[in-house]
């Protein structure tokens, strides 16, 4: 590792991506059951939870992970979104450290980053719509 890398609590990242992951299936198995998917099911149901627990998900380890390690952003090196038709990508490069695991915990954060903040809009607009309409 050179100078200019951070020096990560890899145990703390572990921690958080179990807990990242376990919260976002506890979000998913109770929006499942308050939606009455396991009575009745029904596909936009399930797939707005699983939506839902994702974000979840990505909310908890991107949040978190700024307060664990906050060294990973550095390792961005741009970001564009790119239309496509009715496909909208968030592109994000990355620059390789040297150490095969921090990279994996880049790759990572930057997912986890990319999921929250593409479903996070998303997300606003659904419970604007839901408490005003």
């Amino acid at each position: 590792m050179g100078s200019d890398t951070p020096q990560l609590r890899y145990r703390a990242l572990r921690l958080l991506m179990v807990s990242a992951v376990m919260i976002g299936l506890a979000t998913l198995a109770v929006l499942l059951f308050l939606l009455g998917v396991f009575r009745d099911f029904n596909l936009g149901w399930a797939a707005l939870s699983a939506g839902v627990g994702a974000a979840v998900w990505g909310g908890v380890f991107f949040l978190g992970s700024l307060v664990v390690a906050p060294g990973l952003g550095q390792y961005i090196t741009n970001e564009d979104t790119r239309v496509k038709g009715p496909v909208v990508e968030l592109v994000t490069e990355t620059r390789q450290s040297g150490d095969p695991h921090l990279d994996g915990w880049v790759r990572a954060y930057v997912s986890a980053r990319n999921v929250f903040g593409l479903s996070a809009v998303p997300l606003l607009i659904l419970a604007g719509l839901f408490f005003l309409a």
